[in-house]
């Protein structure tokens, strides 16, 4: 085999690599953007499902310092909780339905006890209130435990580009590996087929040691191979989508806010 075939053969391997490895890159790439855009959805829903929360928790405070509740309070609560039936099961939504009568219980009985003279009568309506805002207390551990749920992650959230591009050379390793001893499959090819293994009929052990070097080199080469392409991906490809990406971004809110 003169140096003409083997190399065309080395120019064909190669041919034949080119796509696939780059295939793999893009299909990575487009997996890794949408576990991002999945981790970004599920942190949108974190933080609608907190702000639920949040109020929740802000009436509950607002209850317990100041013993009772303001008609305007419970109809905050209740607009910044009316979202509550689309983000969480309907156990969530009773509840938070059970706090607002609860909370429009405690402001009614105010309201009936501040026109009553001394006596049996407001004695009854003070034990009532006392009883909601003891009520109320406990619930602090209750809203906890219910919401507990849906506001403890249980896997990190992997939004950071450090992470992506940590994932991206770790399939490049893996690649190059891969790549490296496919390449070395090609003097193997060429030893078996030479003319004294044939003509001897059979693989002896000498012939080892002539294919170590050219397994090697094959192996460099198909290592370098792809980390080539890795760099021209890495620091030419993407940075260009992402330089054009952003820059049409841009130019979509310059419009929007010359239009407004």
């Amino acid at each position: 085999m003169d140096s003409t075939s083997i190399l065309d053969v080395v120019l064909r391997i190669f041919q034949g690599l080119l796509t696939p490895v780059i295939a793999i890159i893009a299909v990575y790439i487009a997996y890794q953007q949408h576990k991002t855009n999945r981790d970004k959805l599920r942190l949108d829903l974190y933080n609608k499902r907190y702000e639920v929360f949040h109020s929740l928790m802000t009436l509950l405070a607002r209850i317990l310092q100041q013993g009772n509740v303001k008609d305007e309070q419970v109809t905050e609560f209740s607009r910044a909780t009316k979202e509550a039936v689309f983000l969480f099961d309907e156990g969530i939504s009773t509840y938070l339905e059970t706090i607002r009568k609860k909370a429009l219980d405690l402001w009614a009985t105010e309201e009936n006890m501040k026109p009553l003279p001394v006596g049996k009568e407001r004695t009854a309506k003070v034990a009532e209130v006392r009883e909601l805002c003891d009520w109320f207390t406990k619930q602090f551990e209750v809203a906890i435990d219910k919401f507990n749920k849906y506001l403890k992650f249980k896997q990190k959230l992997k939004v950071k580009a450090m992470n992506w591009e940590r994932g991206f050379k770790r399939l490049t390793w893996i690649l190059s590996v891969i790549v490296g001893l496919l390449c070395c499959v090609w003097p193997c090819w060429v030893y078996y087929h030479d003319t004294f293994i044939v003509a001897e009929g059979k693989f002896r052990f000498e012939h080892i040691g002539s294919l170590v070097l050219p397994c090697l080199l094959c192996f460099a080469i198909g290592w370098s191979f792809v980390w080539v392409v890795y760099g021209i991906t890495r620091w030419g490809i993407i940075p260009i989508v992402l330089w054009g990406t952003k820059g049409f971004e841009a130019t979509s809110q310059k419009v929007s806010k010359n239009n407004k």
